[in-house]
């Protein structure tokens, strides 16, 4: 399993979808694979007990999504022929109040036979570390303004955070790996009023499929 430091950037989502493609992706938004508050996993009757992985995978999304979204993945499920990535976009309240949801989560995909590939976020933790600082977040059309300042605390925090979630899968008995550096690529968005954001215009997967 792998797991990506990602620093802020609200163009990353639109290039994982394009990525998933070449890694025959199953894409869960990270959302649905938390459990919902009061929803359990016996509110529906399975679907499928064959004991298969494609039946655990329907009746795992039978309980998380509607029955479009269970044809939509289940589509995609099908007709991966190789190796099965589910890449999974992760926000730091997650990584914080939820963690051990999202460590059990992962588990199960694992043992579904998917490989699940996260980028997470810690923007609410950043916003704490910079407050700490005394650092002023400043935005500008929803995005953060990041200086030199900043991104020195974001890098640091973001590789605390991302041994954070490989240490507490390994707890989980999942072998999980970090990938901090050498994935994705990207240009300055507009450093002169954005600074240092990037917007991602490339990504390597040779690490991620390794």
């Amino acid at each position: 399993m792998q797991s990506l430091a990602r620093p802020a950037c609200r163009q990353l989502a639109r290039h994982v979808r394009h990525t998933e493609r070449s890694l025959a992706s199953f894409t869960v938004p990270a959302t649905s694979i938390l459990p919902r508050r009061r929803h359990y996993a016996t509110s529906r009757r399975p679907l499928y007990d064959d004991g298969s992985a494609r039946s655990a995978v329907i009746n795992v999304l039978n309980n998380i999504a509607s029955k479009r979204e269970v044809q939509q993945y289940l589509a995609q499920f099908t007709s991966v022929s190789s190796q099965q990535f589910a890449v999974i976009k992760v926000g730091g309240a997650i990584m914080t109040d939820y963690l051990d949801e999202l460590c059990a989560s992962l588990r199960n995909l694992n043992q579904m036979g998917l490989f699940p590939v996260v980028i997470h976020g810690a923007g609410p933790q950043l916003n704490k570390m910079l407050e700490k600082a005394g650092v002023e977040p400043e935005y500008k059309e929803g995005i953060r303004i990041t200086d030199g300042k900043t991104l020195g605390i974001a890098r640091k925090l973001f590789l605390e955070e991302n041994l954070k979630l490989v240490e507490a899968l390994e707890a989980w008995g999942v072998r999980a790996r970090p990938i901090t550096s050498g994935v994705l690529m990207a240009q300055y968005k507009d450093k002169d009023v954005y600074k240092f954001v990037g917007e991602v215009n490339d990504v390597q997967t040779a690490s991620v499929k390794a």
